[in-house]
């Protein structure tokens, strides 16, 4: 991959990154009411990020072993602990997603907790009244 091509997905990164962030203050600030396509381009945009991020061989598959990084010098020691926190990175961010998903559930489960109360309440108030 050329330098142009690995700074242009960088930027494109970035970009992505910091459209993330403004959905997330959105959804923060909305609470409960936030709109579920807010959190479905949060999801989407998690995606493309990791897309790029194997695009540019941030995450490392397997990182060389501490004796390999030590015959690599301060050069090669800095590389495995780059991969190592681009792992951690990585696992964070499924967290992340992971989370999110309960979060979505667990309002879905909330709402239908409600409507049936609510429709348990009218049916009670009607027998009432008969």
């Amino acid at each position: 991959m050329t330098q142009t091509a690995r700074s242009n997905l960088a930027e494109l990164r970035r970009e992505h990154e910091r459209r993330k962030r403004y959905l997330e203050l959105k959804a923060a600030r909305s609470g409960n009411d936030t709109p579920p396509e807010v959190a479905t381009e949060i999801e989407d945009i998690d995606l493309k990020i990791a897309e790029i991020d194997q695009a540019l061989g941030a995450v490392a598959a397997a990182p060389a072993s501490s004796d390999v990084a030590d015959a690599l010098g301060p050069a090669g020691r800095y590389q495995v602990l780059y991969s190592h926190i681009m792992r951690l990175d990585g696992d964070f961010g499924q967290i992340r997603r992971e989370v999110a998903a309960l979060r979505m559930v667990a309002l879905w489960g909330a709402v239908a907790i409600v409507a049936t109360l609510t429709v348990g309440f009218v049916i009670l108030g009607a027998l009432i009244r008969l």
